[in-house]
């Protein structure tokens, strides 16, 4: 081979071992992706099984006839339950005060949610008492005997001129709170809220003659308990196996052709080798031709 004809071929050759080199660099990124979305994907099923879930057990005001016991029914806590009180049904007997044990279901039992300012907090405007609204739905702001506004947070703000009450519309505690048997299942807004410490619960404490509204600490209220929320865990599961067997196949197969590629590297690197001896053999040549 001329050297001409040598030194051709040592481009080729450079230039094929290049497009290998980044063929490699392109591969290696891909699997690096594949890498973040597996830890995206692990990071997902860890946050599944280990979400929590408030229940609370309530209290009817009648007994189980063959055991002699109060009966009770665990339920989710949500805002609709946490206000009513009730297990849900049409019977009587079941109507349950929540929060107090077994002491019966009396009318003058309420709970209600405030915030960290002590503005009490509702699903919906018509909560509010004393509140009117206009024809078209909306708050009737020319009513003298509120003021409404809207905070920086968005929510609806509503002052009571004559108790001085401030109350603020939330509506994402309707949202999946609607039934007061408590069925919705899994966490939810509110239960979010309790933990953070966004909301807090109260309870009408009618033991004085004026009567109060006092905090209650949900984390040390017996009724309430807060556990790992293990319904949704077995289709968490399935998915994260599912998703973790389709990157670890795209992986093999990026493998696969990353060691393909490396084996045309190695392979273009012995000939450039030899074409590059060859080389410095014609360049030897051509000078001892004149020495």
């Amino acid at each position: 081979m001329g050297l001409s004809a040598s030194q051709g071929r040592m481009l080729l050759l450079t230039a094929r071992k290049s497009d290998l080199e980044f063929r490699a660099q392109q591969i290696s990124q891909k699997r690096l992706v594949l890498s973040q979305q597996l830890e995206d994907i692990a990071s997902d099923y860890e946050d599944a099984t280990s979400d929590r879930q408030m229940k609370i057990t309530l209290y009817s005001t009648s007994t189980d006839a063959d055991a002699g016991q109060k009966i009770t029914k665990e339920v989710n806590l949500t805002y609709s339950n946490l206000i009513s009180g009730s297990l849900g049904t049409t019977d009587d007997s079941l109507q349950a005060n929540m929060l107090t044990g077994e002491q019966a279901y009396t009318s003058n039992v309420a709970y209600r949610l405030v915030n960290f300012d002590g503005a009490i907090v509702v699903s919906n405007a018509n909560e509010i008492p004393g509140v009117s609204f206009s024809d078209n739905g909306e708050l009737n702001t020319s009513d003298d005997a509120y003021e409404v506004k809207k905070g920086a947070d968005g929510k609806i703000r509503v002052s009571i001129e004559s108790t001085g009450a401030v109350y603020i519309v939330d509506g994402n505690l309707a949202t999946g709170s609607t039934d007061s048997s408590g069925s919705v299942s899994g966490p939810n807004y509110l239960q979010d809220c309790l933990r953070n410490g966004k909301y807090l619960i109260q309870r009408f404490d009618s033991s004085s003659d004026e009567g109060k509204w006092r905090n209650i600490s949900w984390d040390a209220t017996a009724n309430i308990s807060d556990g790992y929320y293990q319904d949704n865990d077995d289709a968490a599961k399935a998915k994260y196996d599912r998703l973790q067997q389709q990157i670890q196949a795209q992986d093999k197969k990026l493998e696969m052709e990353l060691d393909n590629v490396e084996t045309q590297r190695s392979a273009v690197k012995t000939e450039e080798e030899s074409v590059k001896k060859v080389i410095d053999e014609n360049i030897e040549k051509s000078f001892n031709a004149f020495g």
